[in-house]
Formats: C-alpha cells, structure tokens, sequence
C-alpha cells in the first residue's frame, strides 16, 4: 500500500476477521490520518483513522509447543503481543555456548489485557546462560503446573497479576509481598484479596521442647517468618515467632491460664505465666539458675 501525499509505504502482512485494521511490515516514510492509503493491487482506498506503531497482532487459542533449539545471543520465541486469550507456550527447550545468552521471549511487557490476556506459560526452570526476557520484566509469566492430584506454584521473583483470588508462590527475595525483608522469612503462599496480599497461614505444631530447639524443624526446614504462629501441643496455646532465625524466640499469645496453686501446670516452658488464683497473682516459670515460680516482682511465691 501507498499513502497519497506522505509517499509511506508498507507490506500487508495480515488483517484482523473484521477487516478494518491493516498490519504493515517493511515500512518506509510515515503514515498519517489525513491522506488516503491505496492498495497496490487492488487500487482500493481509504484514509486511516488510526496509525499505531510496533503494534503486534492478537494470538487467540494458539499453541507453541514443544520446541527444541540452540542459539547464542538471540531470542527464540519473538514479536508475541495484543492479547494472546487461551493461547498455550510449553514444552519449549534452547542451549545456548558458554559466555552467550539464549531468551525465550523478547519482551514480555507487550502483551495487552493484564491477566486474562496474557498466554498461560508452562517452561522449565533455567539454569546457566538461558534467560526468560531479554530485558527486564514486570510480571509474572509461569503458570501453575498441573501434577498428579495436585498443582504446582514456581517461586515468583515478581508481583504476579492483581487479580483478585490469585494464589502465588513468592521467593520473598525479588518478589516480597509481605515487607518483611528475607531476614524475617518472606517466601512463602500468598493470596491476593481484597485489593492485597495476604500471607496462606499453615497450621504448624510442636511440642515445648521443640520450640526452645534451635535445631528442631520447626525452627530451620518449617518455612518460620516473622510473625509466623504455630501451637504448643503441649501447653495447648498459640506462640508467634519474633522472627525467621532459628534462634528467634516464640513467646506465648494467648491469656494465662488460670487455677489454683495445686493445679499450676507441672511442665511449663521458660517465662510461661500462670495466673494462680489461690494466692491472686500472676506467677511466671523463671528456667535460669534453679528453675523456679517467680511473681511479677521477682518473688517466689
């Protein structure tokens, strides 16, 4: 096609079923909305409404899959964009030398209609010199992956779509939903409700002793973050970790219990307190030196 006037020309590489948008490849000049577009073919003409510059097609139910290559310093899945609804992208694998980079996409952030719009993305983790975007990207771009009785959550090192009631998986390094800084334990399931994050809480359990183990896994394999609550199954309370470090305290939150003094409890843990209500005090287990009742002032009642 040829505009009258400006002397732009283009390639027709495609067009939409509705037949009103024309995609141009090998453009030279500039198109405007004032003169008349001709076909060189087929001599029909119109005047432009819009002109929209590196626009990429809509993809609708397509699937790329299963793909196997080697490429240095190039991407191998490129120019994807408008919005790609129920397409599919799996099954795909690169190699690329030592010192170079292999990319699967190009740019992610050019794919249209945030959430429902985007391709759902099943890839394997990479390793080495494979990368997922040749620049830096803004959102999530693996799916979960559907494994036998179950689903599967990749770690996310950015914030995934906000649409209320996803369900993601942050590495709580890149992506970090909670605020609380690695230290304290952000990774983690998060769920995104009402208009926030909101950390997936695990039901987590443990005797006295283990939480006073800074070898025991409740301190070192059971995911512990700030704030984390777990029950004493045998004080039969609540605790809330004062942060991720095995060495991180779990301090009781829940009311004393109270009772007369033949009923104080026979096994508490360090600083438990008791309300004892025969001589009307609060009374806490002091563990140092000979491990004793103490009261608020220091007392042995």
């Amino acid at each position: 096609v040829t505009q009258t006037t400006t002397g732009a020309t283009g390639r027709v590489i495609g067009y939409p079923e509705s037949g009103n948008v024309l995609m141009l490849a090998d453009i030279v000049g500039a198109f405007n909305t004032t003169n008349s577009v001709v076909g060189g073919a087929s001599g029909q003409s119109n005047i432009p409404f819009g002109v929209v510059l590196n626009r990429r097609g809509n993809i609708y139910d397509g699937k790329i899959e299963n793909i196997v290559g080697n490429i240095n310093n190039g991407a191998y899945v490129v120019e994807l964009g408008g919005s790609m609804r129920d397409t599919t992208i799996r099954g795909l694998s690169m190699e690329a030398s030592v010192g170079a980079e292999a990319y699967y996409f190009k740019d992610e952030n050019t794919w249209t209609d945030e959430g429902l719009g985007r391709p759902m993305i099943e890839l394997p983790d990479l390793g080495g010199q494979m990368q997922y975007f040749s620049g830096a990207r803004s959102k999530k771009s693996a799916r979960a992956r559907p494994i036998l009785d179950g689903i599967n959550l990749l770690a996310s090192d950015v914030s995934p779509d906000v649409t209320e009631g996803t369900l993601a998986h942050a590495d709580g390094v890149n992506w970090n939903p909670s605020n609380t800084g690695t230290d304290n334990g952000a990774k983690g399931l998060f769920a995104r409700l009402y208009s926030g994050w909101s950390r997936v809480v695990l039901l987590i359990t443990g005797t006295s002793a283990n939480f006073s183990d800074v070898s025991a896994d409740i301190n070192t394999t059971k995911g512990k973050h700030l704030g984390m609550l777990a029950y004493d199954t045998t004080l039969k309370r609540y605790r809330a970790a004062e942060g991720a470090s095995a060495s991180s305290a779990w301090p009781l939150t829940s009311t004393p219990p109270a009772g007369s003094t033949a009923n104080r409890p026979t096994n508490p843990g360090p600083w438990e307190q008791y309300t004892d209500t025969t001589i009307k005090k609060v009374i806490m287990w002091d563990p140092t030196g000979t491990p004793q009742w103490r009261d608020l002032n220091g007392g042995t009642p």
